[in-house]
């Protein structure tokens, strides 16, 4: 259904229009049958992040809401955070002691206008790259929201665009002894020596949020980064 119905584009960008979350027909038939097969308690942003068992439980899966991984209950802390008077005063969003409502999550409202969304950011990181910017892509394997194969396409897509070549063909990177993900490297000959302006990198059991469930992975990769050193 995801190819033929409605695609994960297209219902991302159905669901993340300004204003209420308005899905057409069809993406919403798709969406119930892929709710109703994952169950209540899979979240799109970690297939194997646990749900939240609090009584102010907020991380239960449900069609149109917004989810999170590693501490299940991390939207809980997250609120109940940002609407302590200290944090608000510190932050100089609350003066007067006295708000009529209490600070929530983003609703969709909020988001920008995501119809050129992927164009922007291919157009971004192009130019970014044409000044030989180093560029580092990464995705965790186990989201669903955001696929760790459409992250990859997306590389390949900039590398074709820019012309740059395969540094590095797709292979296993480590972390220490394990393996951390596979990773696979673009860019140019420069006086006679292949030098990487983009990576990208998978994070093997890495959610949407990949430094909050695979800090160790990710600061590896970090490292790599500013080092210039290949994975």
């Amino acid at each position: 259904m995801l190819k033929t119905v409605c695609s994960a584009e297209r219902a991302f960008y159905e669901g993340h229009r300004p204003g209420i979350y308005a899905l057409t027909k069809d993406c919403k038939k798709m969406m119930a049958v892929m709710d109703r097969e994952l169950g209540p308690d899979i979240t799109f942003d970690s297939l194997l992040s646990p749900v939240c068992v609090t009584s102010n439980s907020t991380a239960t899966h449900h069609v149109a809401s917004e989810d999170i991984i590693g501490d299940p209950c991390l939207y809980d802390y997250a609120k109940v955070y940002i609407n302590r008077l200290d944090v608000q005063k510190a932050l100089h969003i609350n003066n007067s002691h006295h708000l009529p409502y209490k600070w929530d999550e983003c609703e969709g409202h909020l988001w920008p206008v995501v119809d050129a969304y992927s164009t922007k950011n291919l157009r971004a990181l192009s130019s970014l790259l044409k000044r030989h910017i180093r560029v580092l892509l990464y995705s965790g394997d186990q989201a669903i929201n955001v696929p760790t194969l459409e992250t990859r396409k997306f590389a390949n897509m900039l590398a074709e665009n820019l012309k740059l070549i395969h540094t590095q063909k797709n292979r296993p990177w480590y972390n220490g002894p394990q393996v951390g993900g596979w990773s696979e490297a673009f860019g140019r000959l420069r006086e006679g020596k292949n030098v990487t302006y983009l990576t990208f990198a998978s994070v093997r059991g890495g959610s949407h949020f990949t430094p909050s469930s695979s800090p160790s992975e990710v600061f590896t990769l970090f490292k790599s980064f500013l080092k210039s050193s290949p994975l």
